[in-house]
């Protein structure tokens, strides 16, 4: 895995588009759909990576404010969007601040997975676990690799509490592209 060390200015984390909920029903739909293949170990099912991939690299080479636009129409509610520095704002029924790589995948991603057949709910919900399977960076369609963050201070609150954090990120461009979460924090 690469390691990607962050001086005093870690990744900050990118929320998703709609939150997940019921992982284990969501898991069925995707397989079900074609989305997700697999026994031992699930992974994307070619056609619907290629399809994924397409949408990114047609969202690529948008400004932030077009990404973020089109991060709007994609989710399943009324939601308008803006930038503010480095980061898109979908805003609806809840709001979403996302990192341009994020906004790229799970944009892509809710219009790849209504395209196999998931309604546009279901595909919002799915598209943020579904970024653990992401076949390139959607932002510079580099390579991804698990690797680790390694924050330089420890601490008491937010993303310092795990100075270490395990990740799926690009190789090319080091942006963080899906935060796995520790067992214990995933257990209800």
């Amino acid at each position: 895995p690469v390691g990607l060390g962050f001086d005093h200015a870690p990744a900050e984390p990118s929320d998703s588009l709609v939150a997940a909920e019921n992982p284990d029903r969501l898991v069925g739909v995707l397989i079900e759909a074609g989305v997700l293949t697999g026994d031992e170990m699930l992974h994307l099912e070619d056609g619907f990576a290629e399809t994924w991939t397409r949408e990114m690299d047609t969202l690529r080479g948008g400004s932030d404010r077009e990404i973020a636009a089109a991060a709007a129409e994609a989710v399943p509610f009324d939601a308008d969007s803006t930038v503010s520095g480095e980061r898109l704002l979908v805003a609806g029924q809840r709001d979403a601040w996302l990192s341009r790589p994020v906004a790229i995948a799970e944009t892509a991603g809710i219009e790849a997975l209504v395209a196999a057949g998931v309604d546009r709910e279901t595909a919002a919900s799915a598209v943020g676990p579904l970024r653990m399977f992401l076949p390139v960076c959607p932002d510079c369609g580099g390579t991804v690799a698990e690797s680790t963050i390694q924050n330089c201070c420890g601490g008491t609150k937010g993303i310092y509490d795990r100075p270490d954090r395990e990740v799926l990120a690009c190789v090319d461009c080091e942006s963080v592209l899906y935060e796995f979460q520790p067992l214990d924090e995933t257990a209800d």
